[in-house]
């Protein structure tokens, strides 16, 4: 809980026990009302109201209606009514908490605003494809707010809470003083995520100097808020299913949307190209467009690596926990890979008889062994990681069953990754060497690391 929740939460409680003791005075009651409205009014301007503490809001409700309407019969009753509210707000905080992200380990600053770019599009229903962009960036001093983690239009019910969610990066923050030119990283969701998904991350490279620009892909990603106001949910028809659908199936529908993705990436970044040359914009000769790389979770991975084998200007690309698909999937990237992952599942042979999902986990599993003999880089196997572990979900709530998190804790993970994110991208984009990618290295017991053989050797490259 935050420290507003912490304090209402116990105001709640306090002006209860005045609601059911008989020997509370009136006085004591109206000072205690006073002192929940002035909380009430701080907690809803600093923090911002959530359906999770609405049981508190409703306990105070009570104890001003008691005060009010002077229900002396009735005060005990309100009293255990409000206990009861309060006791399911800390129940509700508990399973879905407000989360806070990791501090940023760099250090700059870190400012964040959102384009919307609009590119041709082949499809008969629209001409154009509206690319809703979001930039993390080193920034100014600035007493700008703190950006939330979602805006309200792109969250549902259940995720509105993540509205009032503050993250790390002011709103709109003038670009770090300076004639220091920053690298360029394009950040791809996952199938049906969003580009604030692994917000942990983004700040954090973007702390260490990095432009990262995260791109939601309208179709797939979702909720995403237009420029028009109109919302865009996620296409139900792209359903990864791996219980119905064969692996041809799998494939071809992955490769039809990993074409469409990698076209919106290199879009995006000649946007930036223009952006970096526009007088008007505030990134004008501050982008390093020659040193350009690009990431992404799960599918998003292989969008960045795809985007990184058609077009020279990218680098370098990072796949979190992600199979590969495409060209990159059939001849390996001959540039610098980096993947990143939970260990792979060990199938039995009557695993892979009775299970089509197995099937394909261990088909796809089997390919990235491919792409690994073929691609110069580093392939490292987070033990204990699950798959959501890669994203900010692994902190929605407090029970692992309902996050789908692995056995390392969340911030342990998401230091390892970004300690292996910024080292990578120092290394191929600024010719930087990091200690952790030397050969042998074994910085975290949690992780097997492992240099790619670039291509000249046929051991299988497994998970020990």
């Amino acid at each position: 809980m935050r420290t507003f929740e912490i304090i209402l939460v116990v105001l709640a409680c306090l002006s209860a026990f005045a609601a059911i003791a008989r020997n509370t005075s009136k006085r004591s009651r109206c000072f205690l009302g006073l002192v929940d409205i002035g909380a009430l009014l701080i907690h809803l301007v600093i923090e911002g109201a959530h359906w999770q503490i609405i049981p508190v809001y409703g306990a105070f409700l009570i104890f001003v209606s008691i005060l009010l309407a002077r229900w002396s019969r009735l005060r005990a009753m309100g009293g255990w009514a409000m206990l009861l509210l309060t006791f399911s707000a800390c129940c509700f905080v508990a399973v879905v908490p407000i989360f806070r992200l990791p501090k940023p380990t760099g250090t700059s600053l870190i400012g964040t605003q959102i384009l919307h770019f609009f590119k041709s599009s082949s499809s008969a229903q629209q001409k154009t494809r509206e690319l809703v962009v979001q930039l993390w960036y080193p920034a100014a001093p600035s007493r700008d707010a703190y950006a939330p983690y979602r805006r309200r239009a792109e969250t549902t019910l259940k995720s509105s809470y993540q509205s009032v969610l503050k993250t790390h990066s002011r709103w709109n923050a003038a670009v770090a003083t300076g004639n220091q030119e920053f690298p360029i990283l394009l950040f791809n969701p996952s199938w049906t995520g969003r580009r604030t998904q692994n917000t942990y991350l983004t700040e954090d490279l973007a702390s260490h100097g990095y432009v990262v620009v995260g791109i939601d892909h309208p179709g797939n990603s979702g909720p995403i808020a237009l420029l028009n106001g109109q919302v865009l949910q996620p296409v139900a028809e792209l359903d990864l299913d791996f219980r119905t659908k064969t692996l041809q199936e799998i494939e071809s529908l992955a490769e039809e949307e990993l074409s469409k993705e990698t076209e919106d990436t290199l879009f995006v970044l000649d946007q930036m190209e223009r952006l970096n040359e526009d007088s008007s914009s505030p990134f004008f000769h501050r982008l390093d467009t020659r040193s350009v790389g690009a990431f992404g979770h799960s599918f998003g991975g292989a969008v960045a690596a795809e985007a990184c084998l058609q077009d020279s200007r990218i680098e370098s690309a990072l796949v979190l926990s992600g199979s590969l698909f495409g060209r990159v999937q059939r001849e390996g990237l001959p540039k610098m890979i980096m993947m990143l992952e939970e260990d792979p599942p060990q199938f039995s042979e009557s695993e892979l008889q009775r299970s089509n999902e197995a099937r394909i986990d261990d088909a796809l599993d089997i390919g990235d062994d491919e792409v690994a003999q073929r691609s110069p880089g580093y392939r490292i196997f987070l033990h204990g990681s699950s798959h959501t572990g890669f994203t900010d979900h692994s902190l929605f709530s407090n029970f692992e069953s309902l996050t789908g998190g692995g056995k390392t804790p969340p911030y342990r993970q998401f230091s390892i990754i970004r300690a292996y994110a910024v080292a990578f991208f120092d290394k191929t984009l600024r010719g930087i060497e990091s200690p952790i990618l030397a050969p042998g290295a074994h910085p975290f017991p949690e992780a097997s690391f492992k240099v790619l053989p670039n291509g000249r050797s046929s051991a299988p490259l497994t998970a020990p």
